[in-house]
C-alpha cells in the first residue's frame, strides 16, 4: 500500500510539469500549406493544439496560409512566409509576439477587413496595407501596434526603406495588363521587382525596373505592361529593393482576362547566345521540345508558368528552330532563329 501511494504522488507531481513545459512546432520544411492542416507541420499537432507560451516556427522556404479565423498565443517565428487569404490570426494573450527573420515576409492577399493580426485583443490589431508594409526583420508585440493599426516597431514608422509608394494597381487592357504605381519619395533607392503568380500564393520574379528619380521628393510614376498575362486571374506584387539589398513588399493586386489563350514568347529572337528566355502564360507546367528544321528533337524539358531560361546545347548550329509546348490538350509551336 505504501508503494502504491508513493507512485500515485509521483504521477500527480510529474504530469502537471509536462503540461506546463513549452513546446515548439515547426512547419513541414517541404513548402508549408494551410495553417489548420496537420500536413503543413512537422508533427501530429496543429497550432490549435499548442499551449500558451509555446513556439511556432515557419521555416525558410515554407509558406503558411490562413484562410479562416485562427487563434494562437505564444511566439510565432517567421523565416519563410505567412499569407492571410481572407483570414485573421488572433493572439489574445498580451505576451504573444510575432518575430520576423531576414528574408521572411507576410502578406494580406486581398486587403480585406478580415485580414488582420491582433495581439492582446481584437481592438489592438494590424491589418491590410499595414501588414503588407511590414519592415523586416523586426517583431510585432502588443505594445508595438498603435491605435491606428500601424505597427510602431517593425512597420510604417521604424526602419522604413527610402521609398514611399503612393499606389500600385493593375489595369486590364484588351489582351494585356498594365501595372501602374507611383512614389512620392525616393532616396538611395535601387529598383522595383514585379513578381507574378497564377494562384496568389506562388510568385516568380517577372520584371525589374530601376529607379529613375533624380530628386528625392519628386513624385515619380512608373508603369509596366504584362504582354503575356495568365488566362483568367493574374496576381502581382511589387518588391522595392534598397541599395544595401534590404527590401519590402507593397501590396498584392490582380486582374482578370478570361479570354486569353495560353501562349509563349521567345526572346531575344534571333538569338546569338547559348540560351533563350521563354515567357509562358500557362497556369501549369508543360513539356517543351526544341525541334530543328528536319523535325528532330534536339532538346526537351519542363516549362513553368512565367519566365524560363532554356539552355541551347553548344552543338546547335545557326539555323531556324521550333519551340513546341504541349499542354492543355493542345500544342503551341513558335519559330525562332539562332545565329
Amino acid at each position: 500500500m505504501k508503494i502504491a501511494f508513493i507512485l500515485i504522488v509521483i504521477v500527480a507531481i510529474v504530469q502537471p510539469s509536462l503540461k506546463c513545459s513549452a513546446a515548439t512546432l515547426t512547419s513541414n520544411g517541404t513548402g508549408g500549406g494551410f495553417w489548420d492542416d496537420a500536413n503543413a507541420w512537422d508533427g501530429i499537432n496543429i497550432p490549435d493544439d499548442m499551449n500558451l507560451g509555446d513556439t511556432l516556427v515557419i521555416q525558410a522556404g515554407d509558406t503558411l496560409i490562413i484562410d479562416g479565423n485562427e487563434e494562437f498565443s505564444g511566439v510565432l517565428q517567421i523565416y519563410g512566409a505567412l499569407l492571410l487569404d481572407n483570414g485573421k490570426l488572433d493572439m489574445p494573450d498580451t505576451a504573444s509576439v510575432v518575430q520576423f527573420a531576414p528574408g521572411s515576409y507576410i502578406e494580406a492577399l486581398n486587403n480585406g477587413q478580415n485580414e488582420t493580426i491582433s495581439i492582446g485583443g481584437q481592438n489592438n490589431k494590424i491589418s491590410s496595407s499595414d501588414i503588407n508594409n511590414l519592415a523586416i526583420p523586426n517583431q510585432l508585440t502588443e505594445g508595438s501596434i498603435d491605435s491606428g493599426g500601424c505597427a510602431v516597431t517593425g512597420d510604417c514608422d521604424d526602419n522604413p526603406l527610402p521609398v514611399e509608394v503612393i499606389y500600385f494597381r493593375a489595369v486590364e487592357m484588351k489582351e494585356t495588363i498594365k501595372l501602374e504605381w507611383a512614389t512620392s519619395f525616393e532616396e538611395n533607392f535601387n529598383y522595383f521587382t514585379i513578381e507574378r503568380s497564377s494562384d496568389g500564393y506562388n510568385y516568380n520574379e517577372y520584371a525589374v525596373i530601376y529607379s529613375t528619380s533624380v530628386l528625392a521628393s519628386l513624385t515619380k510614376k512608373y508603369e509596366y505592361t504584362d504582354e503575356m498575362p495568365f488566362p483568367g486571374l493574374s496576381y502581382y506584387r511589387l518588391k522595392a529593393t534598397d541599395l544595401d539589398g534590404s527590401y519590402e513588399y507593397h501590396g498584392v493586386v490582380n486582374a482578370n482576362l478570361e479570354n486569353i489563350e495560353p501562349d509563349v514568347l521567345i526572346y531575344p529572337n534571333p538569338s546569338v547566345k547559348d540560351q533563350v528566355t521563354v515567357s509562358y502564360n500557362g497556369k501549369q507546367e508543360s513539356t517543351y521540345y526544341i525541334i530543328n528544321i528536319t523535325g528532330k528533337v534536339i532538346e526537351d524539358g519542363i516549362l513553368l508558368p512565367g519566365l524560363n531560361e532554356i539552355i541551347i546545347p553548344p552543338s546547335v548550329n545557326s539555323s531556324i528552330y521550333f519551340l513546341r509546348v504541349d499542354g492543355y490538350g493542345a500544342s503551341l509551336v513558335k519559330k525562332f532563329v539562332i545565329r
